[in-house]
């Protein structure tokens, strides 16, 4: 395996944040959480009030010796161990006169009364002391203490002086290791400081400098995807099981010894070293930028309140849960607890962001022609990413090839209808000139009128092909111009007026007084009111009417026709609206079945909206078009 650069930057990294970690928990972390910030203020632990909490505890342990160890016909010298000047720093003057005439003089300092005397008249000269006589305000030279009065049962007693002082730090009791600690840590503030910040620094450009040269590809030899924090916890584990062995310790004790907190400080370096490679391996594959992650979280906040809200309940409970059970480190199960539960929090949220973004890609897609690969470096969706992106590429070629397919039809439509119109436009001539020759034949006469009818429909039908291979072809142009629609239905009515007549088809046209101004192509929608009117003429049941209606609906213009059928209208609206299909089953009418198709077309064409409904045998044909001046 290749030691390059980037091996060596976080090797540094490692060893700077270590440091960093390291002195911020062992040495500046503890003096903190014991003393608050007085340490950067004070220097000297006697002068401060935890030195004074400590003064004051020894003041009520005397008092409970005093009150235990003392009786009016017994004393009990084992009560006052505690105070053992082998093994405490606690100096104490006991000058007392029971109840029953009996004197005495106890101390931890000496037996003999004289040294006793004269070290009771000196007590104030002593750097932390405590005077108390019996049934008198306590004098000390501590202002906090002014208030304490020696609370003992002093009914047992005629006379009790109590002298207490720390003056010397001489044993190595609990207090001179506070003193100690304290002191250690106050007078070397600046190290320890200059310490965290040039670690710091280190480990900030270290891992600057390693983010640039982080690679968005993945290495594919295993022994190359071991990254230095992983080759650390390997050897620490084989160093701490060997040494365990070694000492004939078992594998379980080895997991539960004192050295196992490295082990589980380089396995959270390593999954937070891995978290953050893949954050700077999406940013560089331009997956995320910058508070990319919040701002995908803010954005979909509705989405993603189950899981926060789980999470939140989850902390509540578990913070109950400890605190009832009464747990010493409860504070710190809280916050294992809510650590654990924090990265599931951010690993739903960012599963849940990844599969909110694939979403929006994949409506995208549906909205646009072009197909839009999804990517993702989950590894658990991948697959299913992949899978998505096959479908589409398959759906992507089925609908180019239909769209082949619909080009290939209708060219072949446009190129056969262009063919046929030259012949067909001979065979029109053709039959009018035998139209104009004196044939007193009959069957001649009767031949050529039907030679006429058949040529006619032809032509029509070749036209509405035509006209709808332009359509779908996308060659058809549009000349929009603002124009009455009124005026055209009243031109449509007057135009069709004979042929519903002949029919015995009453037209009921109901009309705004108003103008209604919209942008259409005149020829177009003449062809499309052509189409509709034809179709009333041929397809509606005689002796009926016929409804032609104009209106304003807030913001659009609404057409209607409405006829009876003389067929029965077993069909739906959508297939009436296919090519080639009609409502006549039979086929007996002369129409194409191209109508009602090139007309929804045109009129989409010019933006507006060409529907069907069917109810019985009631058939009702609306046009919608958005007003616009």
């Amino acid at each position: 395996m290749k030691l390059d650069k980037l091996f060596w930057k976080k090797i540094i990294l490692f060893i700077s944040v270590t440091i960093f970690l390291a002195t911020g928990y062992y040495k500046i972390l503890p003096i903190i959480q014991n003393y608050g910030l007085e340490p950067f203020q004070e220097k000297d632990f006697t002068k401060t009030t935890s030195f004074e909490e400590i003064f004051l505890y020894q003041i009520q342990a005397i008092e409970t010796c005093v009150d235990s160890g003392i009786e009016l016909d017994t004393y009990h010298p084992e009560k006052f161990s505690f105070y053992d000047r082998s093994q405490s720093n606690t100096e104490y003057i006991l000058n007392i006169q029971k109840t029953n005439g009996e004197t005495m003089l106890l101390s931890n300092i000496t037996e003999d009364e004289k040294e006793l005397k004269t070290l009771m008249e000196n007590f104030k000269n002593s750097q932390r002391y405590y005077i108390c006589k019996l049934n008198s305000k306590a004098e000390t030279n501590q202002e906090y203490l002014e208030r304490f009065q020696f609370h003992t049962d002093q009914s047992k007693f005629q006379k009790l002086d109590v002298y207490i002082r720390i003056d010397s730090f001489t044993s190595d009791d609990y207090i001179k290791r506070r003193k100690d600690n304290y002191e250690d840590f106050s007078y070397h503030i600046p190290e320890r400081l200059a310490i965290i910040t040039i670690a710091g620094i280190i480990a900030i450009l270290a891992l600057i400098s390693m983010t640039r040269q982080i690679s968005e590809k993945t290495k594919t030899k295993w022994i190359e995807q071991l990254s230095l924090e992983e080759i650390i916890v390997i050897l620490a584990l084989i160093g701490i099981i060997g040494i365990k062995m070694i000492r004939g310790e078992s594998y379980f004790f080895c997991m539960l010894a004192n050295e196992v907190k490295w082990f589980i400080y380089i396995i959270a370096y390593i999954i937070v070293a891995k978290i953050y490679v893949g954050i700077v391996k999406r940013i560089k594959n331009k997956q995320y930028t910058n508070w990319v992650i919040t701002a995908k979280i803010m954005e979909n906040m509705k989405k993603l309140s189950p899981i926060i809200l789980i999470y939140i309940i989850s902390c509540i409970m578990t913070y109950y849960l400890i605190s009832q059970m009464g747990n010493p480190t409860g504070k710190w199960d809280d916050l294992t607890w809510i650590l654990i539960y924090t990265i599931i929090l951010l690993n739903q949220l960012r599963q849940k962001i990844e599969i909110i973004e694939i979403t929006k890609k994949l409506q995208e897609n549906m909205k646009q022609d072009n197909e839009i690969k999804i990517e993702t470096q989950n590894k658990w969706l991948k697959p299913l990413v992949d899978n998505i992106n096959a479908l589409q590429s398959k759906v992507q070629t089925s609908i180019e090839e239909k769209l082949k397919s619909e080009r290939l039809k209708t060219d072949l439509i446009t190129n056969v209808s262009h063919d046929l119109k030259t012949p067909l436009t001979s065979i029109i001539n053709y039959t009018d000139l035998l139209k104009k020759e004196k044939i007193e034949n009959e069957n001649a006469q009767k031949y050529i009128h039907i030679l006429e009818e058949k040529t006619k429909k032809l032509k029509n039908l070749t036209e509405d092909l035509i006209e709808a291979s332009k359509i779908s072809s996308g060659n058809e142009t549009i000349h929009l111009e603002k124009l009455d629609f009124k005026e055209m239905i009243l031109q449509a009515n007057g135009e069709f007026a004979e042929k519903l007549e002949q029919k015995n088809l009453e037209l009921i046209s109901n009309l705004p007084e108003e103008n209604v101004i919209v942008s259409l192509d005149g020829k177009k929608m003449w062809r499309v009111l052509e189409n509709l009117y034809q179709n009333v003429v041929k397809y509606s049941l005689e002796n009926t009417r016929v409804y032609v209606e104009l209106e304003k609906k807030n913001r659009e213009i609404v057409f209607s026709m409405k006829n009876i059928s003389k067929e029965k209208l077993n069909i739906s609206p959508e297939e009436l609206m296919e090519r080639f299909v009609r409502g006549d089953k039979s086929r007996s009418t002369s129409g194409s079945g191209l109508g009602l198709s090139i007309s929804k077309d045109l009129v989409a064409l010019q933006g507006g909206r060409l529907s069907i409904e069917i109810q019985g045998d009631l058939f009702v044909i609306q046009i919608n078009f958005t007003e616009n001046y």
